[in-house]
């Protein structure tokens, strides 16, 4: 089977399993509008519906409904999909009536098939609309500026110059830049880097050889105008980029973050239907992408392209990937960042994406244990810890004050803790005991005195700190409170304990003692 057959045969498959999908969405949406109750309802429709499902199958994959070919119009897709459900309606409608078994509810019978032909022409509308925004580019595809805007139409040089670019060195034109976006972006640029060096490189690009052919060392400026929106694989492409500059080299990216998404999508549609689509777009590009159930569908049908990005997440994808940010500057309707390199790229292979996560932290004697817990924060927001120390330094409590990581639904959950309960994991591994001192993170730790760190790693770190006992406003009296706890545990660890639980359970159940 040829790689081309391979794809559309996988693609089939998968199409397959969402029509399934469709169908058992629309039978249980329709058995809900029954007088009846659905407890009744569906054991009496259970073993029709498995005929009705191979019956739709079945006519599905000989008229090729799952084998769609994307170089046909959108309209042929839903024409596809309309004879396909025609032909069941049909072959259903005739099974129904010449067997005898007209005493099945036609709401149930015909309102699935009107239902699951809705959706499908809405996922098929939504496919299609990704498919021709894959095809679009924010300039052309991996050409350099110098080529796109070449004054003197000799299109073929041109191209000629471009087949041996992995080995040549670009300079490009102060107009070529000016004529490629604005002035403005031309004097943001002009602050950081040479733009007439040969040892600056200018790209719109998305694809990753375009950056992994550069030589390495060579350039001391990378400058990318394709949004990251478009990237496929952001970590390996900023590694890449990483990779081909010298320490304090300079890399200059775009994106359009979830904030300017919003206000985009609110201002494209009226009033009421912005709000609907504000609520598909949350769900498809940014939740859909999180989940292990919907990534692989969401990444097969997108490919990467147009994908929501907040901030944070941004800036935490390019600390991860070794840079340090320099400056940010909003023009044309997108945010640039002007980023230096720092370091190489991080080697954890773990970064905080999905709901449930794991965060390094110090355990007992200074191993580093994986802690679990629900995610609070922006996606990548634990390499940005230092940075948001530096901007915000610490309010009462040892907390990060205004912390910009944390998300909206992330400051609901941790006032009634639920970010914690999985933690529970980590208490039955053996990781961590009911009480004791706070497991810290690199940063947080290295902010402690010499001599609590190392009483710290004698001991097991705990679910409930000494913290909802003493009550602590500054990183002094934090530690002064953990090295009180600390000293009584080691010569009575199991009657400090017993008092400490139950002193902190008083001042959270009594006095509503909160860490955040």
């Amino acid at each position: 089977m040829s790689p081309s057959r391979a794809s559309r045969f996988k693609r089939g498959w998968v199409f397959w399993i969402l029509d399934i999908l469709i169908i058992v969405i629309s039978f249980l949406f329709i058995a809900k509008l029954k007088p009846a109750t659905v407890r009744i309802v569906l054991p009496k429709y259970s073993d029709p519906f498995y005929i009705f499902m191979i019956i739709w199958s079945f006519v599905s994959l000989a008229i090729g409904k799952y084998h769609l070919i994307s170089k046909l119009k959108r309209k042929d897709y839903f024409l596809m999909i309309l004879i396909s459900n025609a032909a069941i309606t049909g072959l259903v409608s005739f099974i129904i009536y010449y067997f005898g078994v007209a005493h099945y509810s036609r709401l149930m019978v015909f309102g699935t098939i009107g239902f699951a032909t809705l959706l499908e022409v809405v996922f098929t509308g939504l496919y299609t609309y990704f498919l021709k925004l894959n095809r679009r580019s924010f300039y052309y595809e991996g050409e350099p500026i110098g080529t796109l805007f070449d004054v003197s139409g000799n299109k073929k040089r041109e191209k000629n110059r471009l087949k041996d670019q992995a080995e040549k060195s670009y300079t490009y034109l102060d107009e070529s830049l000016v004529e490629a976006s604005s002035r403005e972006f031309h004097d943001l640029v002009a602050k950081f880097c040479d733009i007439n060096s040969d040892q600056t490189f200018i790209a719109s690009t998305s694809t990753l050889f375009n950056i992994q052919k550069l030589r390495k060392d060579y350039y001391t400026s990378i400058i990318n105008l394709k949004r990251i929106n478009d990237l496929r694989h952001i970590n390996t492409f900023f590694a890449s980029v990483n990779e081909r500059l010298p320490e304090d080299g300079i890399y200059i990216l775009s994106a359009e973050t979830a904030q300017m998404r919003i206000e985009r999508i609110k201002n494209k549609y009226p009033v009421l239907l912005n709000y609907v689509a504000l609520g598909f777009d949350y769900l498809l590009k940014r939740v859909a992408p999180k989940l292990k159930l919907t990534r692989g569908i969401y990444f097969l049908l997108t490919r990467g392209q147009n994908r929501a990005l907040t901030k944070v997440e941004i800036l935490g994808r390019l600390y991860y990937a070794g840079f340090e940010i320099l400056h940010e500057q909003q023009l044309d309707k997108l945010l640039y960042f002007v980023m230096r390199k720092k370091s190489n790229p991080k080697k954890d292979q773990n970064p905080s994406y999905g709901p449930l996560i794991r965060l390094q932290r110090h355990g007992k004697d200074g191993k580093e244990i994986s802690v679990y817990k629900f995610r609070t924060m922006y996606p990548y927001s634990e390499y940005l810890q230092e940075y948001a120390y530096r901007m915000n330094e610490l309010q009462k409590g040892g907390k990060i004050k205004d912390d910009f990581r944390v998300s909206p639904l992330g400051k609901i959950l941790r006032k009634v803790w639920l970010d914690e309960f999985p933690m529970i994991i980590n208490l039955l591994r053996g990781e961590l005991k009911i009480v004791g001192v706070r497991p810290l993170s690199k940063h947080y730790f290295s902010l402690y005195s010499e001599e609590l760190k190392e009483k710290r790693t004698r001991v097991k770190p705990g679910l409930i700190p000494p913290f909802y006992v003493d009550m602590p406003n500054t990183l002094d009296e934090i530690q002064d409170s953990e090295m009180r706890y600390l000293n009584a545990y080691m010569n009575r660890p199991v009657k400090t304990d017993w008092n400490y639980f139950w002193r902190a359970l008083n001042n959270i159940a009594i006095k509503r003692a909160r860490s955040a």
